[in-house]
């Protein structure tokens, strides 16, 4: 059982603070309980992260969550997670070859254990041939590089503009809209840096004396 489905299950059936049970093993006792929820829910995304950028407090509390009673479940997401990373470098961030990341792809992929968990279960079942060759396409080429999020964010608003609603198939039509993306982008940054006319408080006083040192 959750730590929330554990809680849950004493507040309804306790009629009086006395009357309140003590939590099912392998629980200690609820502050252990409450610790564990709290941290489930304040380091969801810390867990995510890769090894090399976890400060040594997250590490406490993720080491906390690995040797609480939730954690088979908390270490076999942090196992796949640490696979994954591992999959285009090694150790040392050098690149792996095309081979040798096929074999751990295939291997992550295949990996029963990870089935116990219905969200890795889940991901396992879209890892496929296509799925690799697009990921691992740079490893092939040694000049180019790893995309990153804004890489991502801006191939996934491309593709958006060419939805057949926006007509955009055509390759001089790609070409325009990549040039009319560029012109307002950079017509966007000018905007930015100049500031309205009018504003500056210190030009106006010394136009001002200027003005009256004239007269």
């Amino acid at each position: 059982m959750t730590p929330e489905e554990i809680l849950q299950q004493r507040d309804s059936n306790a009629d009086a603070p006395s009357e309140i049970p003590e939590p099912p093993p392998p629980w200690s006792d609820w502050k252990q309980v409450r610790k564990v929820r709290k941290l489930l829910w304040e380091r969801r995304y810390v867990m995510l992260r890769r090894p090399d950028h976890l400060s040594e407090e997250q590490r406490n509390d993720i080491r906390f969550l690995l040797e609480s009673p939730v954690g088979e479940q908390v270490g076999l997401m942090r196992e796949f997670l640490e696979e994954w990373y591992a999959l285009f470098h090694d150790e040392r961030r050098n690149r792996r070859s095309p081979r040798e990341a096929k074999e751990r792809y295939e291997r992550l992929r295949s990996d029963e254990r990870y089935r116990a968990l219905t969200p890795l279960a889940r991901l396992q079942a879209r890892l496929c041939e296509e799925h690799f060759e697009k990921i691992s396409s740079f490893l092939r080429c040694p000049q180019w590089e790893a995309t990153n999020n804004g890489a991502e964010r801006g191939a996934r608003g491309f593709r958006h503009l060419q939805a057949p609603h926006y007509n955009l198939r055509s390759s001089q039509s790609i070409e325009d809209a990549i040039k009319a993306r560029a012109w307002l982008s950079g017509k966007q940054s000018a905007a930015g840096r100049s500031s309205p006319p009018g504003r500056c408080a210190r030009g106006r006083k010394a136009s001002r004396r200027r003005s009256l040192a004239a007269a």
